[in-house]
């Protein structure tokens, strides 16, 4: 038996607050964020960018101990 079935016979108002937010979190799943260039620009002005055979690749960040 599942689990989900178990709850909603047990326990029907944490069976809808489970589902409620399961589908909070489907309904934020396909929607893009909308960058500017400039945006886009500023995070990869970030350190750990570096170039890597003409593309720009995210590497390991090294720490600098002073």
């Amino acid at each position: 038996m599942k689990v989900e079935k178990i709850l909603k016979v047990q326990q029907s108002d944490i069976h809808k607050k489970l589902k409620e937010n399961n589908n909070k979190r489907r309904s934020r799943r396909g929607k893009e964020e909308d960058f500017s260039f400039s945006d886009i620009e500023k995070l990869m002005r970030h350190d750990c960018y570096r170039r890597i055979n003409g593309a720009i690749n995210r590497g390991k960040v090294m720490m600098k101990w002073i």
